[in-house]
């Protein structure tokens, strides 16, 4: 009877210190969830450069419901599109408290962790299409395992989809898979999504996009000690297609998109570059096309507050994002008080090159731009003086091969007898804008390549060396519109 009444007594008590011990991890998984839903928050208004309020992208906790082995939650992410209509989506979780979750042992899965969480979406306006098109199935799951760091990964499976949409948009989705990899405190992450297909129809018109085999990486890194936030990301989609009656107008294959980028006190560098290994229009093979871009101390805070300064104004007269209000002077010096502080930081911008190759030859061309801060005396300029104070300088190079160009043209053309005579004609008219610019002294033109590098700084113009006046340059420019 003693030994019964000590194994009970033991039993007892393990149980009530797994109890205990459950419960504490239980508060203490609220926490590390509550601080990531603050932290996502802070790093979308980095990105978009607003306060929580008024940032386009919201995530909260709608509800938290503790208890002493799980905990059911309601996630609320709400998205501010056109108009300023929000729509709300809802993401339903039971999060298996550690140190050994229940639904983990079930499954054979010993090792002590944090938390076992298992989401998925919850049926509201913004989703109940989605859910009806699955006959109730749910149409995203995610698994999540978190550590007793805080570092912990996630997993996420899109079921296929095929719906139509009242505006008469066939969706067909093959579904997909992504997994995230991240660290304690969110310091640092790892993504990666496969996509095998997605097709979006228009069956009014039977337009359609088609991507095929998608796949991207995402890493992002936070440095404490200097506040910089880096992300790099690549991102690959063997082919894309622009459809109309089921005939491909635009199709790029072997797309590759690849780019870093670092934030630090609230100073934005980033750079992205494109290549595709084949550009077909109308069947037609246009070759090769790549290209660089580049922005650097880019603030992002004065940028934000420039651009809702802008959608301020819109919505006093009642305008949408594609319309032009019509400004008034005290509309003007606000904007303009707003650009100013943007520039205050210097920013840049570059095409760094696009290049197109076809096989009969290689085009590339070039621009940066560096910006500084007018003085305020030009705060109430005419528009023109306030654009040349605040370029502090731009480039412009270009390369323009001619066999490049003219078997492009002869491909498109589509009023031409003949791609040969398109060929012809193309080659004729390239040779006399080459010798007009050449002759103004604006370019150079030697074994079929027009190319030149030009510089704006200090109110002066080089080109390929010789300088000229503002004046002067675009006085030769426009002598060339008189030839």
């Amino acid at each position: 009877m003693k030994k019964s009444v000590k194994l009970v007594g033991l039993v007892v008590v393990l149980a009530v210190a797994y109890g205990a011990s459950s419960w504490y991890v239980g508060q203490r998984a609220q926490d590390v969830i509550e601080n990531a839903v603050q932290t996502g928050n802070q790093n979308l208004g980095r990105i978009f450069g607003a306060e929580a309020s008024t940032q386009p992208i919201q995530l909260s906790v709608s509800r938290y419901d503790r208890g002493l082995f799980s905990s059911n939650i309601i996630y609320s992410l709400k998205i501010v599109g056109p108009g300023g209509v929000v729509t709300e989506y809802l993401l339903g979780d039971r999060l298996d408290h550690g140190p050994f979750p229940l639904s983990a042992l079930r499954q054979g899965q010993f090792a002590p962790m944090l938390a076992l969480s298992h989401a998925s979406l919850v049926p509201n306006t913004a989703t109940q299409a989605w859910f009806d098109s699955l006959k109730g199935a749910n149409p995203v799951d995610i698994t999540t395992r978190v550590g007793f760091s805080g570092a912990g990964s996630t997993q996420v499976s899109f079921a296929p989809v095929e719906h139509t949409t009242p505006e008469d948009l066939k969706v067909s989705f093959a579904g997909g898979d992504m997994t995230i990899e991240f660290s304690s405190g969110l310091d640092s992450a790892t993504t990666r999504g496969v996509f095998p297909k997605l097709q979006i129809t228009n069956t009014t018109s039977d337009e359609s996009v088609l991507v095929d085999n998608m796949v991207f990486d995402k890493t992002y890194q936070f440095a404490a000690a200097d506040r910089n936030h880096v992300t790099q990301f690549k991102l690959n989609v063997q082919r894309f297609g622009l459809l109309a009656e089921k005939q491909e107008v635009l199709g790029l294959s072997d797309v590759s998109v690849s780019g870093n980028s670092s934030d630090q006190n609230n100073s934005f560098d980033g750079a992205a570059r494109y290549d595709i290994g084949s550009v077909a229009f109308s069947g037609k093979n246009l070759g090769k096309f790549a290209a660089g871009f580049q922005v650097n101390r880019l603030d992002l805070q004065a940028l934000g507050a420039l651009t809702r300064q802008y959608d301020e104004l819109l919505a006093e007269q009642g305008l949408s994002e594609d319309d032009i209000p019509q400004l008034d002077h005290d509309d003007l010096l606000r904007l303009r008080e707003h650009l100013f502080e943007a520039l205050k930081s210097k920013p840049s911008l570059g095409i760094d090159p696009i290049v197109l190759d076809n096989g009969d030859g290689q085009s590339q061309i070039s621009v940066k731009a560096d910006f500084v801060r007018p003085d305020i005396v030009y705060l109430d300029a005419p528009t023109e003086d306030v654009l040349l104070q605040a370029i502090g300088a731009l480039d412009l190079s270009f390369s323009l091969n001619k066999s490049m160009m003219a078997k492009t043209y002869s491909q498109l053309a589509e009023d031409e007898p003949s791609e040969a005579q398109a060929n012809a004609r193309a080659r004729m008219l390239f040779d006399a804008y080459a010798g007009r610019l050449q002759r103004a002294g604006l370019a150079a033109y030697t074994d079929g390549v027009l190319s030149s590098n030009i510089r704006y700084q200090d109110q002066q113009v080089v080109v390929n060396g010789q300088t000229l006046s503002v004046a002067e340059f675009l006085q030769r420019g426009s002598l060339l519109l008189l030839q």
